[in-house]
């Protein structure tokens, strides 16, 4: 922000703070009327001078006189609670998932393994189009490794290593397939 504000406090503006603080200003309006000031600056003066806001029996009896009204719930036709409703019962169907046990099982899990035997170079190593996959161990000298073998045009994987990456099509091949596996059952 560019904005140069006045930072000095003169004692005439001081005193014509005090003034309207004790006028009952609030902290704006006293910012509006002396200018070149923010709200904010004129709320860190009347702290650094100690002028309270209201005493303590002033906003005791102004919170007795305050009543909150609690706001009515606007009247819902039955085709907006069905539209309402879709988001808790995604989550009770979700919860229910949950409380029956996981969703994948471990009979059901099947690492993803490349079936290609890995070169073993460096990232100094590498050259262009070929595989840039991360070995789990690295080399006797201590450096990570990768797998080394051609790419394909475009890819930083070989083609086994590919599969991996991506997987069987993309998101919404795979959203797809869900959908359909679900009606199916």
């Amino acid at each position: 922000m560019n904005d140069k504000r006045l930072t000095n406090w003169t004692d005439k503006r001081v005193d014509r703070l005090k003034e309207l603080w004790g006028n009952g200003w609030t902290a704006s309006q006293i910012a509006a009327e002396l200018g070149g000031v923010t709200r904010n600056a004129v709320c860190g003066k009347i702290d650094r001078l100690g002028l309270s806001g209201k005493t303590r029996s002033e906003k005791l009896r102004l919170a007795r006189n305050f009543k909150v009204s609690q706001p009515k719930a606007p009247a819902v036709k039955s085709n907006d609670r069905l539209k309402a409703g879709i988001g808790a019962q995604v989550v009770a169907i979700r919860r229910r998932k949950m409380a029956d046990g996981p969703v994948v099982t471990k009979e059901d899990f099947k690492a993803r393994v490349a079936d290609v035997v890995s070169r073993r170079v460096t990232i100094l190593e590498v050259l262009a189009m070929e595989c840039r996959w991360a070995d789990e161990d690295r080399n006797e000298n201590g450096l990570h490794t990768f797998c080394g073998n051609p790419t394909e045009d475009g890819s930083s994987y070989c083609p086994a290593h590919a599969a991996i990456a991506v997987g069987p099509g993309t998101a919404s091949e795979r959203a797809a397939a869900s959908v359909l596996k679900r009606e199916a059952a």
